[in-house]
């Protein structure tokens, strides 16, 4: 059976396993972002002032695998919203 987010095989047990979002700073200064290429949704949109910020959906819960992560920032309402329609917490 394919995964909610993307097409790897899920393991038992892990469907009952929410996603979650992070917020990744996207500004020159925060170059290199770490740990959107294990996001399986990213969204990027303006947070203010030109600059952009990328949501990062993620399958499940964080393993000490999966670090690091980040920049990490803040969220905006709108993605708080798009977060909703996954199910992310």
């Amino acid at each position: 059976m394919p995964a909610d987010l993307n097409v790897i095989p899920l393991v038992r047990g892990e469907v009952t396993k929410r996603p979650f979002m992070m917020m990744i700073d996207n500004h020159p200064d925060a170059y290199p972002q770490s740990g959107l290429n294990r996001a399986s949704v990213v969204f990027e949109a303006l947070a203010e002032y030109g600059i952009t910020r990328f949501m990062a959906v993620f399958p499940g819960e964080l393993t000490a695998d999966d670090r690091p992560l980040g920049p990490v920032r803040s969220a905006r309402l709108y993605f708080v919203q798009w977060a909703m329609g996954f199910g992310a917490y």
